[in-house]
């Protein structure tokens, strides 16, 4: 939208949320400065305000829920990422517990249960609609008891390897107490087992049904055999229904008795009343659901790194966060250097490392999603933190 023209109406009182009373902001030229509303425009601010104060208040599951329900869809992936920590932490001050994917607890969507919020399964990488319906579907109203319940009661041509695989990441299988290791080590197995069980009950129907089926060709044989005596007895010919008879089951043959499938085994899962996860686990999980939950892992280093929000221009700190983008490139001189850019869940920065620092880097190992310990420099806040490294060091668990 452009002005084409403007027309001076003289000196109105306008306002102003957060400061007292009426100000006046109009300066010289007839410029209107500060963030300046219209009465209208800040009771509706005001009532909004309000209405959501009110809810978080009083309703403060059902609010962040519908809060991260919007803000997961509408923010970039990577604000998203910095987002949805600062959303968990004020909603765990108001007593609501935000939880990862749950196999028994989550919905298609964000969703609330006894007043814990669950992510949603369609919130997961590599886990579709379809996939999260048939889950959701197989599950009614009776929990999964285990991961063999899950896998026989769930649609496994929606259900993949693939979405197992994701679910796993993400933490799914936590609360049934599964570690994550040794059921992306069973995969193949889980899978190839329920598939053994489907053909055992199988070829157990098939049993039955060669079984009954050989039972009618038992007594039609008979049958012929009868006929054939009587007619060689009698020294006659067949009548003609005789005739048709023999006819319909030439060639008549018993099948081979079908034998049945030794039960099989299923592979040995580990499980235990809690789960442990690693630092690279934890990483691996914001990895598949877009963001950190319960803990960063910048918080679990106690390295006294400056939080990357407290940083201001001209100071010297040491940071820790985790890479989001690592860029390489090759000055006019021929040299590397890096861009890096890196959160903790206070803020985002961005880090430039000069060529001399990036030579005394282990480069092969700073990558994306690897946590990171530096020394820097502030050279900007605003709009964008900017630091300069002085030293990297990829943290080791």
């Amino acid at each position: 939208m452009k002005i084409k023209s403007r027309e001076y109406l003289g000196l109105a009182p306008v306002y102003d949320i957060g400061l007292p009373d009426h100000h006046n902001f109009v300066i010289q030229g007839g410029l209107v400065a500060a963030n300046c509303f219209n009465a209208s425009h800040s009771v509706s601010y005001s009532k909004l305000t309000y209405i959501s104060a009110y809810l978080k208040a009083n309703y403060p599951a059902q609010f962040f829920c519908a809060l991260m329900s919007v803000r997961s869809k509408s923010l970039q992936p990577k604000l998203w990422a910095n987002k949805a920590p600062e959303y968990m932490q004020e909603a765990g001050r108001l007593g609501v517990t935000i939880h990862p994917p749950s196999i028994n607890g989550s919905e298609l969507e964000f969703s609330v249960k006894s007043n814990d919020i669950y992510f949603g399964l369609n919130a997961i990488r590599d886990v579709g609609v379809a996939a999260a319906r048939a889950i959701i579907k197989a599950r009614g109203s009776q929990p999964y008891k285990d991961i063999y319940d899950f896998l026989h009661r769930v649609n496994l041509r929606k259900a993949t390897t693939k979405t197992f695989i994701s679910l796993v990441k993400a933490g799914a299988f936590d609360k049934l107490g599964y570690s994550r290791p040794s059921l992306l080590e069973h995969t193949a197995a889980l899978y190839a087992y329920v598939k053994d069980i489907v053909e055992y009950e199988q070829r157990k129907l098939d049993i039955v049904a060669r079984d009954e089926e050989n039972r009618k060709k038992t007594l039609l044989l008979d049958r012929k055999k009868e006929l054939n005596k009587l007619l060689r007895k009698e020294k006659r010919e067949p009548t003609s229904k005789e005739e048709e008879f023999l006819i319909s089951i030439k060639g008549l043959r018993r099948l081979p008795a079908l034998k049945p499938k030794a039960f099989p085994e299923p592979p040995e899962v580990k499980r235990a009343s809690t789960v442990e996860l690693s630092l690279e686990e934890i990483m691996e999980q914001a990895h598949y659901i877009g963001c950190y939950v319960g803990v960063h892992p910048v918080m679990l280093i106690n390295n006294n790194a400056e939080r990357l929000c407290n940083l201001y221009t001209g100071q010297h700190a040491n940071v820790c966060g985790v890479l989001n983008n690592v860029k390489e490139i090759t000055t006019r001189k021929g040299r590397q250097m890096a861009f890096l850019e890196i959160d903790d869940s206070t803020d985002i920065a961005e880090v430039v490392v000069f060529p001399a620092v990036w030579r005394k880097t282990n480069q092969s190992l700073v990558t994306q999603g690897k946590l990171v310990e530096l020394r820097v420099k502030v050279e900007q806040e605003e709009p964008t933190l900017k630091l300069m490294a002085t030293s990297v060091k990829i943290y080791e668990e």
